[in-house]
């Protein structure tokens, strides 16, 4: 029998939602480029990619499947990580590169959690040093998360407390610690930097004698992403840090890697001597070719079809442009439905499968095809969802304030298009904010996330107007002498009076 649209399984549009209610998720997982095998590649560390192109999916499904091989394969969330907790370990080092220390010390730690959570196949007597060595930080069983790491040993390091810090007597065979804990003696109080070189010698010679592999992927860094000369410094040297300790696992010959998941836009910020070399070596990026000659040569729509084929059989036979014409109407509000799909995203995965989840939502039970009618009944509200989401991600660009007054002045339009000079006289009427928000950040902020385009205008004769939008080409900058259109997948939450033909 023919399967109602409700039966194909696009998943949630969110990775970490995925993997957390989507049973066997793998098995939907669309391999964009071969990014799995590109994984496998020893210098690759870094999955770069805009907002919403399926990085959190991809280094979770990578791990699961390490996970089958008997590999300890984790992705672990820095979205609570407190980034001002860092000012306390600066010291004199004013440059990029001045937190790479105690990154290291808190990727050294975790590793060593991650041991001995799953301490079956490492030698008995050093997981007994390293659990006691956790217990520094009060992990004797259960979850030390990582930026729990930072805060414990900022503590330690500002105590004062003669004798208070690190201790790993092992290592240099000195006396045990009782039971591993903080010591109070008249000893030298240990900091961080004094135990660091202990801990990565233990436990590299701990993975290199039992043949275990381990693979950690950082995830979640741009949850507190904001544009002050801060963060980016603490991301430059939680990259090198990432670079620095997986340059030791190579050289040891050990199979190990840390990894690092992070957004193409906050990686465009970064300024540092070597910040170039990190990305070009040793990142996989992310990339659905949504700029073609044809929307459907988009691989969003081949992983929207190998989505359907893997929830059901009915469909094997068919190849991709076939599926489409049997589940798909020809055309939606006069444009064609993979024209119609492809323009309303901001060219990620993330948007087509909203679009058409919330279809399955209000007639997945009843119909066989995804008709015309459908998309447009659902328009507002995937046009509320595409604001939020851009709202999202504007987030760290502007403040809350800033970004309401920029959708604001998007609103006066009324029109899917504007001048230059429209835009302007718009703005010194509305009298936005306090006078420090220009209309050329508006601008440039809004034309980054995709939310307006630039327009060059070009007779018929030579092909045509020509859209310039951010999302199809990422150095791409706005132009503020052209005209500009708002992305059609906002006309709807911004009150934009459609073309006729686009009702």
């Amino acid at each position: 029998m023919r399967p109602k649209i409700g039966d194909f399984e696009f998943g949630e549009v969110y990775g970490e939602n995925e993997v957390l209610f989507l049973d066997n998720y793998s098995k939907y997982f669309y391999d964009i480029n071969n990014s799995l095998s590109k994984l496998d590649r020893k210098n690759k560390m870094l999955v770069i990619g805009r907002k919403g192109t399926g990085k959190t999916l991809l280094v979770n499904v990578y791990c699961n499947a390490k996970r089958k091989n008997n590999y300890i394969a984790v992705v672990e969330s820095l979205k609570d990580f407190v980034f001002h907790e860092l000012t306390h370990f600066q010291g004199q080092d004013v440059s990029s590169t001045k937190y790479v220390p105690i990154f290291k010390w808190m990727i050294l730690v975790n590793l060593a959690k991650n041991i001995v959570s799953n301490k079956k196949g490492f030698s008995e007597d050093k997981i007994v040093h390293l659990e006691s060595f956790l217990r520094s930080f009060g992990h004797v069983a259960g979850e030390l998360r990582p930026e729990q790491t930072v805060e414990i040993t900022r503590e330690y390091q500002a105590s004062g407390e003669v004798g208070i810090g690190f201790r790993f007597p092992v290592l240099r065979g000195e006396a045990k610690a009782k039971d591993g804990e903080v010591e109070k003696t008249k000893e030298t109080k240990k900091n961080y930097l004094e135990c660091m070189e202990s801990l990565q010698c233990f436990i590299v010679d701990m993975l290199k004698e039992s043949n275990k592999k381990i693979y950690v992927f950082y995830d979640e860094l741009d949850d507190k992403f904001d544009a002050t000369v801060e963060y980016k410094n603490a991301m430059i040297s939680f990259l090198n840090a990432v670079v620095s300790i997986n340059k030791t696992l190579m050289q040891n010959k050990i199979d190990a890697k840390i990894g690092a998941v992070i957004r193409h836009d906050i990686i465009n910020t970064f300024s540092s001597p070597n910040i170039n070399k990190i990305i070009e070596d040793n990142s996989v990026t992310l990339d659905w070719c949504s700029a073609g000659e044809r929307a459907s040569d988009s691989e969003i729509f081949d992983m929207i079809a190998f989505k359907i084929k893997n929830s059901t059989d009915y469909y094997n036979d068919l190849n991709g442009s076939n599926l489409f014409g049997k589940i798909f109407t020809e055309r939606v509000a006069g444009e064609h439905s993979s024209i119609y799909i492809l323009h309303r995203t901001l060219g990620r995965p993330r948007d087509a499968v909203r679009m058409l989840t919330y279809i399955q939502d209000e007639y997945g039970e009843n119909t066989e095809r995804f008709e015309s009618s459908m998309f447009t009944k659902i328009s507002k509200k995937y046009s509320s969802y595409l604001l939020r989401e851009i709202r999202s991600e504007l987030a760290g660009h502007l403040s809350d304030s800033e970004i309401d007054d920029s959708f604001s002045l998007l609103r006066s339009v009324k029109k899917r298009g504007f001048t230059p000079h429209l835009i302007k006289e718009k703005f010194e009427e509305l009298k936005l904010g306090d006078g420090t928000l220009t209309l050329n950040k508006i601008l440039s902020c809004l034309f980054k996330v995709g939310a307006i385009g630039n327009v060059l205008r070009r007779s018929k004769t030579d092909g045509g107007d020509v859209y310039l939008w951010s999302f199809n080409d990422e150095d791409l900058e706005m132009d503020p002498t052209l005209n500009f259109e708002i992305h059609c997948g906002l006309w709807d939450a911004l009150g934009i009076i459609k073309p006729k033909l686009r009702q």
